[in-house]
């Protein structure tokens, strides 16, 4: 099943270009959560990206076509595939419902990427936070982070336990430590959560 909508130019982005990619395969990652792979229509290599970027995809949504940014979250020295989670949230712009009912393996969307707005920084240690989807940029960082053997930490919050995206990928490093919480349970107090990080510690907020 192929499908490609109208190209847009990559704009003043230096970074980005425009890019036909084609859906290779889906999974559930989570509770209303789909993580899609994504390679280049012919097989060529994708461009080089870094913790933090995301992509624009180029949807047919209306009356004509409007773009939806996601996080890449796979491997940046991958340049087979890309990969993306979307959480399909009824009441939004209507985005996230067009991929999880339209965007099959074989479907082939317009796109502009990478943007790099929000980069990892280099510090001594790291404190993470995220809120539910939110967790998708900070999964290549906490990657990033626990190669070069530097402390990190991460905070992930959702308002059910089936919401935890990639919860046992997080499970499986050796080092750093995550605490999961369920929102449901009690309100949690980043201030008190937060009080023994070291001053040195760089935080990044993925909600």
């Amino acid at each position: 099943m192929n499908q490609i909508f109208q190209m847009r130019p990559a704009g003043k982005d230096s970074t980005a270009i425009s890019l036909a990619l084609e859906v290779t395969a889906r999974r559930t990652v989570g509770e209303g959560i789909e993580e899609f792979r994504l390679q280049r229509v012919g097989g060529a290599s994708l461009p080089s990206w870094r913790p933090g970027a995301h992509v624009e995809l180029i949807l047919p949504l209306g009356d004509g076509s409007q773009g939806r940014c996601y996080s890449l979250l796979g491997d940046p020295e991958d340049a087979t595939e890309w990969r993306i989670a979307v959480l399909k949230q009824t009441g939004g712009r209507g985005g996230s419902v067009w991929m999880h009912d339209n965007a099959l393996s074989g479907v082939v969307l317009p796109a502009v990427g990478p943007r790099h707005a929000f980069s990892l920084q280099d510090a001594e240690g790291y404190l993470f936070v995220a809120g539910g989807i939110g967790i998708t940029p900070l999964l290549p960082m906490i990657a990033a982070v626990a190669k070069s053997g530097k402390p990190w930490e991460l905070i992930y919050l959702a308002r059910h336990e089936s919401r935890f995206a990639y919860a046992d990928a997080l499970r499986a490093y050796q080092t750093g430590h995550v605490l999961f919480h369920v929102a449901t349970e009690q309100i949690f107090d980043l201030g008190v959560g937060t009080r023994t990080v070291p001053s040195d510690t760089l935080r990044s907020n993925g909600a």
